[in-house]
């Protein structure tokens, strides 16, 4: 009984404060190809993550293809939190053996491939 209470006052408390707890999208999936700079050969078991998650990490596949999925955590938002877009670009990190890592900046909106170009790594 007294969880349930709980359950329904805990969020009552943060509507009247003004805030919600609520499931944010913090990033759309992004799709993209990691190429050689130099022959434009695609690159296969590169790592390519956001820089700041670098806990979601894809690899790409023989195309040198990856998709990292959409990111989303509970937040507590406020009614500022809704006025545009909080965050409207990211930087997309790869690393692949034998090349030097790279990295290219992502707009939110830009829905389509992101190319990566990864230089060879000088001996």
């Amino acid at each position: 009984m007294k969880w349930r209470l709980l359950a329904i006052v805990a969020p009552a408390g943060l509507a009247v404060a003004g805030c919600m707890p609520w499931p944010s999208r913090i990033t759309p999936a992004v799709t993209g190809v990691v190429v050689d700079a130099t022959s434009g050969s695609p690159i296969s078991g590169a790592s390519v993550h956001i820089e700041e998650f670098p806990e979601r990490t894809a690899t790409t596949n023989p195309n040198g293809e990856f998709t990292i999925k959409a990111i989303r955590k509970w937040e507590v938002l406020t009614l500022y939190d809704f006025e545009g877009d909080r965050r409207p670009a990211y930087k997309i990190v790869a690393m692949a053996s034998g090349f030097e890592g790279g990295s290219r900046i992502w707009y939110i909106g830009d829905n389509g491939s992101q190319m990566i170009k990864l230089q060879a790594a000088t001996q």
